[in-house]
């Protein structure tokens, strides 16, 4: 099962400094550019969303499911409409007790970065977060397979997803 991994950083330029740590062992660590994003959280509480960018057939899907979980992460709906963002969420496996963790990581004039991650890389992509300073929170998500998890987040069903896409 994969986890999303979440670290915090006091500044708004130390989750980039984590990212390129993580791009140097890019061989040793079986993580691709399309597992992480890096987000900067402004003084007023806007959210920056940053990913690497992979000239490949699937970056869409990637970008919707970074975009799609950013926004509901950070910008949950009205009041009226908060327990369908709580679903969503919960949906692939992340609870209220991570989402009130992240908001407290990821406080303005902040950077984090956000990482899927398998069980075999987990202990050292932690590592390397925390020695590059960062506050991490993790959570497991529900299944793999991350047109599953972009379905799930946007109110659709798992099963409108199509084939299923490994490793993704």
């Amino acid at each position: 099962m994969c986890e999303l991994i979440v670290a915090g950083f006091e500044d708004g330029h130390s989750a980039f400094l984590a990212r390129a740590a993580l791009a140097r062992l890019e061989k040793e660590l079986p993580i691709s550019g399309c597992d992480v994003a890096v987000v900067s959280r402004g003084e007023e509480g806007d959210v920056t969303l940053r990913e690497d960018v992979e000239l490949n057939g699937r970056i869409a899907l990637h970008e919707a499911f970074w975009k799609t979980l950013v926004d509901i992460l950070f910008f949950p709906d009205l009041p009226a409409s908060a327990e369908t963002s709580l679903a969503r969420l919960a949906a692939i496996g992340i609870d209220e007790q991570f989402i009130a963790d992240t908001e407290k990581t990821v406080a303005p004039g902040s950077s984090a970065i956000l990482i899927v991650v398998s069980p075999a890389t987990r202990d050292r992509v932690q590592g390397v977060l925390r020695g590059c300073g960062g506050k991490t929170r993790r959570i497991r998500l529900i299944g793999e397979d991350r047109k599953q998890w972009l379905a799930r987040l946007s109110g659709g069903q798992a099963g409108e997803t199509g084939e299923q896409e490994r490793g993704a």
